[in-house]
């Protein structure tokens, strides 16, 4: 299979499996609402907060092991292929010894400091459980990690899609009959486990499966251990933009103001996911093979039309958040969590902006320029921080939100946009133009659309939906006939009319 067949093949798994995942939340998140409160359903966001910087103990060695397997496989070296798989084992089982220690420390404070950690005793066994399962996860890492290496992210969407699934219909029976967070977090258990199964069974099909026993030489972890360093600072930064909010709110404002935030930014958080699905680890994947092929022509032109398809896709879900997601929320919710709308208009724009220039990140990845995505991911991730707080202080939930967009704005908007181009010898106004042209007539297509919307409470599903769907068929015409050029049109109806679902190898 070529390149861009893996590429495209990919991205359309893992649209199926996003679009699942909006079906999932839209069908759970208010059942979380009703039957768990918003007290105990703001403990389940903070547990999922917390769980979520215990990942960051993965030290970005995933997302390295990814750039450096890609590498030797770009460059057909198998001695340095194994040697980089047997090293990243080696550190992924030392990872999850640490994690399911850190994990047994973090449900042991509250009962050491039962006054200083309220929220965390009342969601510790949620805490464990996951915790446990997420150190499994470090023991399995490698497997994804082998498959992102050879773009074989069709094998992975099609394990996260039996997950979606089944967490998503394990979670609305249990709480339909009457169970709450401890039948939740055994259900989540189970299907994170499953999902680890499948991603076993289908990378045991694309490559041998590492031993138990993994050597390791101390000189090879050092090239592997400086570049998830930096790669970790930068999910760090990330990570104090979307996963400190809650806390924050909980903080300032009460632990019941946390599920209006959260789904405030929820729609965001799924749209920032499929655009990571799409423009994300494959791209650095085949970034890394033409780079470990010394082929810097054909890797200024894959940046640059990966940027035009990204600049596009990114504009139009952003329009379709900003105009739709007030209404769909006071209608899904109910007028009491107006303000989630609200927040979700403070953070669109900025969104969409830092997602167009998603492929610039994985370039600069890719060529080894990564110490500027930490400057401008735990940089801004710092300033979000401390912004968020004072802000939450002065005026409230809306604060943090406003922090993050400037954030966005800043840091992943204007500053990405001026680096990238002379740290990877491309002309600036060639790649300013791309995100213009590409952006633009999303943009106006969108405000068109915002003259004729009536107010958010005027809206029933029915005219909501027309109007989605009006907008659909617009920007879905304008990136066929605008965004795609005449051979992309034609070599994706040919992929679409070969493709076989069943047919995974």
């Amino acid at each position: 299979m070529s390149l861009k067949a893996k590429l495209v093949r990919g991205s359309l798994i893992n649209l199926i499996d996003h679009a699942l995942k909006v079906v999932v939340v839209f069908i759970t998140t208010p059942l979380m609402i009703e039957k768990l409160g918003e007290h105990n359903y703001g403990l389940w966001l903070i547990a999922l907060t917390i769980i979520g910087y215990l990942r960051l103990l993965d030290l970005g060695l995933s997302f390295t092991g990814s750039r450096f397997l890609s590498h030797s496989i770009g460059s057909n070296d198998t001695a340095e292929l194994n040697t980089h798989q047997n090293n990243l084992c080696y550190l992924f089982s030392r990872i999850a010894i640490a994690s399911l220690l850190l994990t047994l420390g973090i449900t042991a404070l509250p009962e050491i400091f039962p006054k200083a950690f309220p929220a965390l005793k009342e969601s510790k066994w949620i805490l464990l459980g996951l915790g446990i399962t997420t150190s499994l996860r470090f023991w399995t890492a490698i497997y994804p990690v082998i498959l992102k290496s050879h773009l074989r992210y069709d094998l992975l969407g099609y394990s996260s899609i039996a997950r979606t699934f089944v967490q998503g219909a394990s979670v609305a029976a249990l709480l339909l009959a009457g169970y709450g967070l401890p039948a939740l977090t055994l259900a989540y258990i189970a299907t994170d486990v499953l999902d680890q199964l499948f991603v076993f069974l289908y990378t045991k099909r694309v490559q041998k499966v590492p031993p138990p026993i993994f050597p390791h030489s101390a000189s090879d972890l050092k090239p592997i251990l400086k570049y998830s360093t930096t790669a970790m600072l930068a999910s760090l930064g990330h990570q104090l933009r979307t996963g400190i909010d809650p806390l924050i709110i909980a903080k300032f404002t009460g632990i019941a103001n946390v599920p209006a935030y959260s789904v405030g930014t929820r729609f965001l958080q799924l749209f920032t996911d499929v655009v990571n699905s799409l423009f994300g680890g494959n791209l650095l994947a085949a970034f890394s093979q033409l780079n470990g092929r010394n082929d810097h022509e054909s890797l200024a032109r894959a940046f640059l039309n990966s940027t035009r398809i990204c600049t596009a896709v990114a504009a139009a879900g952003g329009g379709a958040l900003f105009l739709f997601t007030p209404p769909f929320l006071n209608l899904w919710l109910g007028p009491e969590f107006r303000v989630s709308g609200e927040i979700s208009s403070i953070l669109t724009v900025p969104t969409a902006l830092m997602l167009a220039q998603y492929p610039a990140n994985n370039l600069l990845y890719s060529k080894n320029e990564h110490r500027w995505i930490v400057f401008l991911a735990f940089g801004g991730g710092v300033f979000n921080a401390i912004l968020s707080i004072y802000l939450a202080y002065k005026i409230g939930i809306k604060g943090p939100a406003i922090a993050t967009a400037l954030e966005l704005l800043l840091f992943h908007g204007f500053l990405i946009a001026y680096l990238t181009p002379g740290l990877c010898s491309i002309p600036r106004t060639q790649y300013l133009l791309t995100l213009l042209r590409n952006s633009l007539p999303y943009a106006a297509v969108t405000a068109a659309f915002a003259l004729f919307l009536p107010p958010a409470l005027q809206f029933t599903y029915f005219t909501l939906f027309q109007f989605a769907a009006s907008f659909s068929l617009a920007v879905s015409a304008l990136f066929l006939l605008l965004t795609l050029t005449r051979p992309e049109r034609t070599d994706l109806l040919g992929m679409l009319r070969k493709w076989d679902p069943r047919n995974s190898k």
